[in-house]
Parts: structure tokens; C-alpha cells; sequence
């Protein structure tokens, strides 16, 4: 019988992300998601097959207008021999 590989996730955390929302004009109360990278990625490179995930973010209490709502993840299927 053939070897069976399973897939295993590598996730690395890339940077954070804000929900916004529109405040005036034509598109007023419109939500959209704001993404940074970290201070220490200089770039990303995605694979095909990679995936970009959404983290909910904790936030420090005092801090809640300033901190991201989400942590980004670049997720990675490697396979396992």
C-alpha cells in the first residue's frame, strides 16, 4: 500500500488588520478592512495554494480605539513525509 502525506499548516503572522468605516460622502457607513505589515516583514511572498487568515485580535483595555481588531496570518500547507 502506498504512503500516505498528510498536509501540515505553517502559519506566520505578518501584520494587522483595522475594520473601518466610511464616515461621509457618497459611500458614508460602507465598512472596509485595513491591513499593515509588521515592522519586521519586509515584504510577503505568496505561494499558490497559500492562504491569507483573519486572527481576532485580544485588545488592552484603554486601547481599544487604537488596537487592531485582527492579526494576519499567511498559512502554508506543507506536506509531512
Amino acid at each position: 500500500m502506498a504512503d500516505i502525506q498528510k498536509a501540515k499548516s505553517s502559519y506566520e503572522f505578518i501584520g494587522k488588520a483595522w475594520v473601518n468605516e466610511v464616515k461621509s460622502g457618497a459611500k458614508a457607513g460602507t465598512k472596509f478592512i485595513s491591513v499593515s505589515l509588521g515592522k519586521d516583514v519586509g515584504s510577503v511572498t505568496l505561494a499558490k495554494g497559500d492562504r491569507i487568515q483573519l486572527w481576532p485580535n485580544v485588545k488592552r483595555e484603554g486601547h481599544e480605539a487604537t488596537d487592531a481588531d485582527f492579526s494576519v496570518a499567511v498559512v502554508a500547507e506543507k506536506v509531512a513525509a
